[in-house]
C-alpha cells in the first residue's frame, strides 16, 4: 500500500493532502476549488482530519468558508472529522461576537454570520460528527493503520505562555507537523520563523537529530529567507532531507523564493554529508526568471502565474522508499525557465564562498 502526499499549486500558499488507503488528512486549504478538483478527480469520498497550522489566509480561509467547505464531508454516520484549529481562534471569535454585541449589532449580517458558523460547529461537535481539537507537540493523534501524525512544535508550554501574553506572532507558532508512513517521514514546517524556529531546533538538539530527520521537508514561508538564518540552516542539516518541497506562487510580491534560500539548499545539495538530492517549487518565481538588474525593488513578482512542479505528488512505501513521479517531467519543464536554480543556473549574487547563514 502507498501513501500519498500531495503538495498543491495553490500559489503563495500553503495546502497539503495526506492520503493512503486508511485515511485522508488536509493540511491547511486557502484556496478550495484547487482541492476540491483534486478530491473529486480522485474519487476521494471521505476526510478524516484537517489541520490548519495558523491563522494566516494563505493557509485559512476564515471560520465561516471553511465550516461552509466542511459541510460536504460531515456525514451523519461514520467517524467523526477531527479539526485542529490554531489555539485561540476559537475565543477570538467569541471576543468579536461580545465586541459586535457591545457596539449594538447584534442583528447585524456579520454578527449573524458569525453566530451561525459557530453554533454549527458546536452541532457537530455535540452531534460526534466533527471533533474539535487544538494541538500543541504534547498531544498524541492516533494512528491510522501505518500513517501517523506527530506535532512537532509548539509546545503545550509555548501555547500558554503565548496565551497569556496575548501574542499573536502566528508565524512563530505555526503548529509544524512530521507524517510517517511507516519507515518515511515528511516534515511540514508550515510559516515556521523567529522564535519558533529557535525552539524547534533547540528541541531537535535535545532530543536528537533524528526527531525531525525525514525524507521530503516542506520548505517554511515559501521560501522566505529569516533573520535567524543561522539557525535555519541548522535545522535543515538536522532534518538532512532527500528532497525540499516549496509551495510558492509566481506573483507574489515578497521576493520568494528568496536567493540566500535558494543558494542554502543548492550548498546542501552539493555536499556528500548531506542527503539532499533535489528541490522543487510549485510556480516559477522571479529569481529564475530575471538576472538581478531586472528585479523589481520591493520583491515585486512576475505579472502571471507559471507553473513549475506544478502539483507535487510523492508516494511512500512503508520501508521508506518513496519516488516523485512527476520528477522527470520537471527536469523538461525547467528547461524552458532561463535561470532555474534547482539547476543551479540562477544569478543569486552570492558566491560559495559567502556566509551562508548571516546573523
Amino acid at each position: 500500500m502507498t501513501c500519498r502526499i500531495v503538495f498543491l499549486q495553490v500559489g503563495n500558499a500553503d495546502c497539503t493532502l495526506v492520503q493512503t488507503p486508511d485515511a485522508c488528512a488536509i493540511v491547511d486549504l486557502p484556496k478550495q476549488r484547487p482541492l476540491n478538483d483534486w478530491l473529486k478527480l480522485h474519487e476521494i469520498c471521505s476526510v478524516d482530519r484537517v489541520f490548519v497550522t495558523h491563522d494566516h489566509s494563505d493557509h485559512f480561509p476564515g471560520l465561516e468558508r471553511l465550516v461552509n467547505w466542511m459541510g460536504a464531508w460531515v456525514r451523519s454516520e461514520g467517524p467523526a472529522v477531527a479539526l485542529h484549529l490554531p489555539d485561540g481562534l476559537w475565543q477570538r471569535a467569541q471576543e468579536n461576537l461580545k465586541e459586535l454585541k457591545g457596539e449594538g449589532q447584534v442583528d447585524s449580517h456579520k454578527y449573524q454570520r458569525l453566530q451561525s458558523t459557530m453554533d454549527k460547529i458546536s452541532f457537530w461537535n455535540q452531534a460526534g460528527h466533527v471533533r474539535y481539537c487544538p494541538l500543541s507537540a504534547d498531544h498524541d493523534i492516533p494512528d491510522y493503520g501505518a500513517l501517523s501524525f506527530k506535532v512537532l512544535h509548539p509546545s503545550w508550554l509555548e501555547v500558554e505562555a503565548r496565551r497569556a501574553t496575548k501574542r499573536a506572532a502566528h508565524n512563530e507558532g505555526s503548529l509544524v507537523l512530521c507524517v510517517r508512513y511507516g519507515a518515511f517521514a515528511a516534515v511540514l514546517l508550515a510559516d515556521l520563523e523567529g522564535a519558533g524556529l529557535t525552539s524547534l531546533l533547540d528541541r531537535a538538539d535535545r532530543r536528537g537529530p533524528a526527531s525531525i530527520r525525514c525524507h521530503v521537508l516542506k520548505i517554511p514561508h515559501h521560501g522566505a529567507w529569516p533573520k535567524n538564518a543561522r539557525e535555519f540552516g541548522a535545522l535543515l542539516e538536522h532534518a538532512d532531507p532527500e528532497m525540499a518541497v516549496l509551495s510558492v506562487g509566481s506573483k507574489n510580491n515578497y521576493g520568494h523564493v528568496r536567493p540566500e534560500l535558494f543558494r542554502a539548499l543548492l550548498d546542501l545539495r552539493d555536499r556528500p554529508d548531506c542527503r539532499l538530492s533535489t528541490f522543487a517549487c510549485t510556480e516559477v518565481t522571479r529569481t529564475c526568471t530575471l538576472p538581478v538588474a531586472d528585479r523589481s525593488p520591493g520583491g515585486l513578482g512576475l505579472p502571471t502565474t507559471r507553473p513549475c512542479a506544478g502539483d507535487i505528488i510523492v508516494e511512500a512505501e512503508t520501508d521508506g522508499r518513496w519516488s516523485w513521479p512527476a520528477e522527470e517531467r520537471h527536469r523538461e519543464t525547467v528547461e524552458s525557465v532561463p535561470m532555474a536554480a534547482c539547476q543551479g543556473h540562477a544569478e543569486l549574487s552570492y558566491t560559495l564562498a559567502a556566509l551562508h547563514y548571516p546573523e
